[in-house]
């Protein structure tokens, strides 16, 4: 949030719990990102927050994503006490992965409409190792990178 305030002076940001209905009126956004911030919550939480999300957006309205993805070895997929199906407590914290058919799970193609959907590596400079040669390896993260459309 500090960093948008930053470089767009003029945005208008808020902070609030995902897991309660969000402090907005019907179809009111046009556009909504949430980066890698929805894949922390049971199946339940996380259908009802995407409930939320649709109920916000406008007809027509995006939804632009970043979340874990289910080939994320280095954090933590498939690791740890499994909650759910791609659901474990990693590391002192709940964590969701996803994979394709999942995604399409939670945005069903009534309500939604991808417009991209990409899986891909990215670089997390927060990771460090102590072996130098072994940091680049460790510290790729392996997401889904979306964009669903509210179409009902």
């Amino acid at each position: 949030i500090e960093k948008v305030k930053e470089n767009i002076p003029e945005a208008k940001t808020m902070q609030f719990n995902m897991k309660e209905k969000m402090p907005f009126g019907d179809e009111l956004f046009e556009f909504i990102i949430a980066n890698k911030s929805i894949h922390y919550f049971s199946e339940q939480e996380t259908r009802q927050i995407i409930n939320e999300l649709h109920r916000i957006l406008k007809i027509n309205g995006v939804f632009a994503f970043v979340v874990n993805s289910t080939n994320d070895k280095n954090f933590g997929a498939g690791q740890g006490r499994k909650l759910e199906e791609n659901f474990y407590e990693v590391r002192g914290t709940t964590k969701r992965f996803f994979d394709e058919a999942s995604l399409k799970k939670f945005f069903d193609s009534e309500h939604w409409e991808f417009v991209y959907m990409s899986e891909g590596e990215i670089q997390d400079d927060r990771i460090k190792t102590v072996q130098l040669d072994k940091e680049k390896e460790a510290s790729k993260k392996i997401t889904w990178t979306c964009m669903v459309k509210k179409i009902k």
